[in-house]
Parts: structure tokens; C-alpha cells; sequence
């Protein structure tokens, strides 16, 4: 699995409109281009999370090659100053659960 993690930070007069444009427009959006498994959206104070899950590269590359222009452009759209954001791109080293301790994991040691 792979974790494709987008932090945004907003200024704080623009912050209401951007979490209304991302729940309600550009994380719908993203989802429907099938590629992503699962996303979390998280923020406090300006600054936010959003962690999209794949089940691995090539879904991410399609996804960049396919679908992000269009997306971010949208997103420039609505918001051309006041949101500064930062990619990042992770392997699921291991995951747990509260109900069960032990790991669900991808990575074997």
C-alpha cells in the first residue's frame, strides 16, 4: 500500500471556503477517479492533512498522469493565493488495530 499525503496550510480568512471546497468538491472529485482505496482529512488551526491511501505505485502514477492537472487546477481556481501545499509519498511499512495487537502489515522482517 501506498499513502500519498497532501498538507495544506491556509490562511485563516480562507479557511472555512477551503475545507467547504475540499469536502465538498476536490476529495469527491479525487475518489472518483477509482485509483484511491480510502482518504482521511484532518486539520486544526489552518493547517491540514489530507492522507489518500492506493493500493500501490502504479495507481498513483496513473492517477498523476491521468487526473492531478486537472484537479489542481480546479483547486488554483477557486484558491490562486492563501493555500500553500506540500506532497509527499509513502510505503505502509506495517498497520495495527486496536482489536487486534498483532500487525496487519505489508512489509514481512
Amino acid at each position: 500500500m501506498i499513502v500519498y499525503e497532501v498538507t495544506a496550510e491556509a490562511e485563516s480568512s480562507l479557511a472555512p471556503n477551503f475545507e467547504r471546497y475540499m469536502v465538498e468538491k476536490h476529495i469527491p472529485e479525487v475518489l472518483a477517479t477509482g485509483k484511491f482505496e480510502s482518504m482521511t482529512f484532518a486539520g486544526r488551526d489552518s493547517k491540514y492533512r489530507i492522507t489518500y491511501l492506493l493500493k500501490d505505485t502504479s495507481m498513483l502514477d496513473r492517477y498523476i498522469a491521468e487526473d492531478a492537472d486537472i484537479l489542481r487546477e480546479d483547486l488554483k481556481q477557486h484558491f490562486p493565493s492563501g493555500i500553500t501545499l506540500t506532497r509527499e509519498v509513502f510505503e505502509v511499512i506495517t498497520t495495527h488495530n486496536q482489536v487486534n495487537s498483532k500487525a496487519i502489515g505489508e512489509r514481512i522482517f
